[in-house]
């Protein structure tokens, strides 16, 4: 299952044992090396950590227009994946699938998801269940041996 996955899978839910699944909340928890603060990510001119704070507070209306700020400033950028960030906390939006929120993101910012990322997104599900398959189904071979330790 090492292989460069198209981005949507992340807000997929796809069919994988529940070994696996309990294996990938674990890594989660596991304290990697932070970034260097040099490449820290920037939307809308503010670090990702300012956006997650203050993001909702300045997303203010604009008079004469149906947006507001921050979506504007977002679907300027075509920064999809911050819009969803923004979007995914207001009412309609959050009863929304995740991957429906994501299509509908990348639509408003004008970059529609293309029949081919369509192919390639069920591509990676049908690759991932196939390994969950073969992963669920394979049994280690136990073998008797004898080990003599000496020190």
């Amino acid at each position: 299952m090492n292989r460069d996955y198209h981005e949507a899978i992340q807000f997929l839910d796809p069919e994988i044992s529940k070994q696996i699944r309990l294996g990938n909340e674990l890594l989660k928890k596991i304290p990697f090396p932070e970034k260097e603060q040099g490449e820290e990510e920037i939307i809308c001119g503010l670090s990702k950590k300012d956006f997650e704070l203050y993001g909702s507070k300045l997303n203010f209306n604009i008079p004469n227009e149906n947006l507001k700020y921050m979506e504007k400033l977002l679907i300027e950028e075509q920064n999809y994946l911050g819009l969803m960030e923004l979007l995914e906390n207001q009412y309609p939006y959050n009863k929304l699938v995740p991957y429906i929120l994501y299509s509908y993101c990348r639509d408003i910012c004008g970059l529609p998801i293309k029949k081919s990322e369509n192919d390639r997104i069920r591509r990676d599900l049908k690759a991932i269940k196939k390994a969950c398959n073969h992963l669920t189904k394979k049994q280690l071979k136990k073998e008797t041996r004898k080990i003599k330790v000496e020190f």
